[in-house]
């Protein structure tokens, strides 16, 4: 069974609608390396091991806003590795998630601000 999930958390407030700052977390399936399924699929033969690998998410995001909007990939210890190119039109902007990114977290930082915020620069996955 194949299955995404895209959520996003705000960081720097308790609204999504007056965050500076977001986190998007973006995970496709996702396993233990060494679990194996049983031949029906519906239970385990091994639970396997750290680390859990996750398939990349590709999807278009487009958010409702006139705001300006910049978007950054970030590695497992919360550090921004690749900015992600975002289009604006009047009333939103569009971005996308690329599992050439090797991210299953982005950045969002709305306005004008573009310095990450603690909770960002320190997080650790």
């Amino acid at each position: 069974l194949d299955t995404q999930s895209v959520f996003v958390t705000e960081v720097d407030t308790a609204d999504l609608t007056t965050a500076e700052h977001l986190l998007l977390t973006a995970v496709g399936r996702s396993e233990p390396v060494g679990y194996i399924r049983s031949i029906d699929k519906r239970g385990k033969v091994s639970a396997g091991f750290m680390p859990i690998l996750t398939t990349g998410v590709a999807a278009t995001v487009t958010l409702p806003t006139s705001k300006t909007v910049l978007v950054y990939a970030l590695d497992a210890n919360g550090q921004r590795t690749v900015s992600v190119p975002v289009t604006a039109t009047p009333g939103s902007v569009t971005f996308a998630l690329d599992p050439a990114y090797q991210a299953v977290w982005y950045e969002l930082a709305v306005a004008n601000d573009t310095t990450p915020p603690a909770a960002v620069a320190d997080l650790r996955l």
